[in-house]
């Protein structure tokens, strides 16, 4: 039996693991499987958990308020070499490319044990965009055995960067898996706009959107509100206390701007399908809106998403608020758009978790399916 580490610390991370993590416990007699949480992200990763009925073995509760990345590096990386050193794992599993995928590659590496790399190869090519994410990816990607990634786009730089093809598998994005799960599920939104109103659903959390640019981007989205009668903008507010202090200064006495918690993934996937408009940093709203045909601006500088079979609908806009502004203020004006198949999400179409599956049982137990 193949004892597998599972190593997640945020939000993103525990939505788009969900699903490797029940394909993998459907085969019991191949694999057993525990999870690690980092607690990078405290209380959306105690909230996702709950969600997706995942319980840790082991919680590191790494987080201090204002604390560098070095030190969460180096509180990660302790942690994680002691469970590693506690459980002695056949290979360990991670996704992404934060702090605690980094120091799990790391420490898995000073173990000598593999380390399995779920969305492998995604680049920017600007290694301070995003930041640190950029950085982390190619770090991981030099410590990593078996790197799953999500699109053809992503196996393609890996091969340029040198890595072997045999140890590359594309699967699709888990993201789709977890997406397929809850679309439809009964939801209560914890929130009602008017039905007169259109709904537009706005996310930030990046670090390198922290400070002047956060408060240029709320200005814009003011501004938006303003020359839009007909909108109400309801933004999540991340937990991260940088965020949290903007938003409140800039936002709070604004009409038609709903500040509300974080919500649970069923909701923000209802919340999602009934919007007009997303406006959002985040690199798994970018994987999530084309199986919901709703239209979309990133809110950053650059992506290594790139696959978009809507490119009408979703832009990459920066952030400069009256680019905001203006491409807001034109998406809107657009005719609604028809919600996509399924089948037609380049990110991926459901199946992932199967895949990696697959992969891990014919690279680490010579098995061919």
């Amino acid at each position: 039996m193949l004892r597998i580490l599972v190593s997640m610390g945020t939000r993103p991370e525990i939505i788009k693991l969900a699903p490797v993590i029940s394909a993998l416990r459907a085969e019991p007699h191949l694999f057993e499987v525990s999870v690690l949480f980092s607690g990078q992200h405290r209380e959306l990763s105690d909230q996702m958990a709950a969600c997706f009925e995942i319980s840790p073995r082991w919680d590191l509760r790494v987080m201090h308020n204002a604390q560098p990345l070095a030190d969460l590096t180096g509180r990660l990386l302790s942690g994680i070499s002691r469970v590693l050193n506690e459980y002695e794992p056949h290979l360990v599993l991670a996704q992404g490319d934060t702090s605690t995928v980094l120091a799990t590659a790391l420490a898995s590496y000073y173990q000598r044990t593999p380390f399995v790399h779920v969305e492998a190869g995604l680049r920017t090519q600007n290694l301070y965009s995003p930041f640190p994410e950029e950085g982390n990816r190619r770090l991981i990607s030099q410590l990593t055995q078996l790197h799953l990634a999500p699109t053809e786009d992503e196996q393609d730089a890996l091969i340029r960067e040198g890595f072997e093809e045999s140890r590359i598998v594309v699967t699709g994005n888990t993201v789709v898996d977890a997406l397929h799960k809850v679309l439809g599920q009964e939801v209560e939104l914890p929130f009602s706009i008017e039905p007169s109103q259109k709904m537009v659903l706005l996310t930030l959390h990046r670090r390198e959107n922290h400070g002047a640019i956060l408060t240029g981007i709320l200005e814009a989205i003011v501004q938006l509100i303003e020359r839009r009668p007909d909108i109400t903008v309801v933004y999540p507010v991340h937990p991260n206390p940088a965020v949290q202090q903007i938003a409140k200064t800039t936002l709070d006495s604004v009409d038609r701007m709903l500040l509300i918690e974080p919500l649970d993934y069923p909701s923000f996937v209802k919340a999602m399908s009934q919007s007009a408009l997303l406006l959002s940093d985040s690199g798994g709203i970018q994987e999530e809106a084309p199986s919901l045909g709703i239209p979309l601006l990133v809110l950053r500088e650059s992506s290594a998403r790139r696959a978009h079979p809507l490119k009408s609908h979703t832009h990459i806009v920066g952030t400069h608020p009256p680019a905001i502004l203006e491409a807001a203020l034109a998406m809107l004006d657009q005719a609604p758009i028809a919600a996509v198949e399924e089948a037609t999400n380049p990110y991926g179409d459901g199946n992932a978790s199967a895949r990696i599956v697959t992969a891990i049982k014919r690279i680490f137990l010579n098995s061919p399916s």
